[in-house]
């Protein structure tokens, strides 16, 4: 018995080997039994020495070909045994893949390509002498040519994306995920143009998109697909999504308020472990470098930050025992279209400030718009809860333009169906209040 080479070789702990084992029924004269068809086991064993999968197949003409073989080692090498009754036994080292430590995705100048690595089914991992990968934009199009939904994640860094990800609307290609252990910075573009395409932005920790300008915006959008915000994925008290000034998320055709536009998918920003449908079902959290567990602007703007759904659905879950759980300054446009928009804010903790806080530093300059035309009653949710022995307001709606240059600087909370607020707080603490 003989082991045809692998090719490359390697696994993760969440995978099958790269390429499958094709093993020869061989003679004392090392030449192949033609129509030998003798039953041949598979046994890996990782790192450890213990056994993790077993398969048996039967020869075809004297080739096995076995399929769907992994391992559970976390580091250095596993072994595949391969035995067959009256015949003496084989076996092969295989050297795993290692999830990168670091990725920064950058454009694929004349100088500059991907660092050494390994793609399985979309799925990227370093070569094991490079802990810090970079990935260029035409190999991640490339996955998605190929068919392929594409998962970056990284061991225990950060993930930076610092030039554009594009996805065609004719691509093969499916969902992309992109998981980070530390910080996820987006610093550009994500476009995914496929119809139905989920966008999954995940963080151990927090997630970040720096300020645009209000001539170049900033746009991470979807075509009908979900578009995922997903911090603190541990589900522990540190990991905020902090989006900052300029910055547009899109989850359908609509790319305007009121567009009308429908087949949106749904945005949720949030954090925690997955519910059963694979979204989060926890909090964003409030962490030591981003204190709001969800953060809109750093300063009001008009036209500053517009989340749109056409039709889908619009979750925020965030707590804070730092500062604010949800913290939204002027000029923010969240409009649904049919689609409900659900807002959950807890603080606790001993710190002040307000669970849930919208058109801050709005007053004359700006306002904010929150539109749901969902019939169904509440088409618009908001739930403050506030445990925090500090003082503060549950839910907080700053002033509204009263004087604005136009319509469009008003600030609206409007739900067709109705709209629910629930502020609960403890103490001698507020409840709820809209300035206007």
């Amino acid at each position: 018995m003989t082991q045809e080479a692998f090719g490359t070789t390697g696994f993760s702990s969440e995978h099958p080997f790269v390429t499958q084992p094709i093993v020869e029924v061989i003679d004392d004269q090392f030449q192949k039994v033609a129509g030998s068809t003798v039953a041949i086991t598979a046994t890996v064993y990782n790192n450890l020495g213990d056994s993790v999968v077993t398969q048996t197949v039967n020869a075809v003409d004297g080739v096995a070909t076995f399929s769907g073989l992994w391992t559970n080692s976390d580091s250095g090498s596993s072994t595949i045994k391969f035995t067959s009754t009256g015949l003496r036994s084989a076996q092969q080292s295989v050297v795993s893949l290692e999830l990168a430590d670091s990725v920064e995705i950058v454009a694929a100048d004349p100088g500059v390509q991907s660092t050494p690595g390994y793609w399985l089914n979309g799925k990227w991992f370093a070569d094991a002498a490079i802990s810090a990968s970079i990935i260029t934009t035409t190999d991640i199009e490339a996955q998605f040519a190929a068919g392929n939904s594409v998962d970056i994640t990284t061991r225990n860094g950060n993930l930076f994306v610092s030039s554009a990800v594009n996805q065609p609307s004719n691509s093969a290609g499916g969902d992309l995920t992109l998981f980070a252990q530390n910080q996820l910075r987006l610093s550009a573009n994500i476009t995914l143009q496929k119809t139905g395409s989920n966008l999954i932005l995940k963080s151990q920790n927090d997630i970040w998109v720096p300020a645009a300008t209000s001539a170049s915006r900033r746009t991470i959008s979807t075509n009908g697909g979900d578009l995922v915000f997903w911090s603190n994925t541990n589900n522990g008290d540190s990991g905020a999504v902090r989006i900052d000034n300029y910055v547009d998320l899109f989850s359908g055709s609509g790319t305007t308020a009121g567009s009308g536009a429908t087949g949106g998918g749904d945005i949720h920003i949030a954090g925690g472990a997955a519910d059963e449908n694979g979204r989060p079902a926890g909090q964003a959290a409030g962490s030591s470098s981003f204190n709001y567990g969800i953060q809109f602007g750093t300063s009001r703007a008009e036209n500053n930050i517009r989340i749109l759904s056409s039709g889908g659905d619009i979750f925020l879950n965030a707590k804070s025992k730092r500062s604010n759980a949800i913290m939204g300054y002027a000029g923010l446009t969240m409009e649904s279209e049919l689609g409900k928009i659900d807002i959950y804010g807890l603080r606790y903790g001993s710190t002040g400030g307000q669970t849930v806080r919208f058109n801050y530093s709005g007053a004359d300059l700006v306002g904010t718009s929150i539109i749901s035309k969902n019939m169904e009653n509440p088409a618009i949710k908001i739930e403050a809860d506030t445990t925090s022995s500090g003082s503060g307001w549950a839910f907080y709606f700053d002033e509204a333009a009263n004087t604005p240059s136009s319509l469009a600087n008003s600030s609206y909370l409007v739900g067709f169906g109705g709209i629910d607020i629930s502020a609960n707080s403890n103490n001698y603490q507020h409840s709820t209040l809209f300035r206007g």
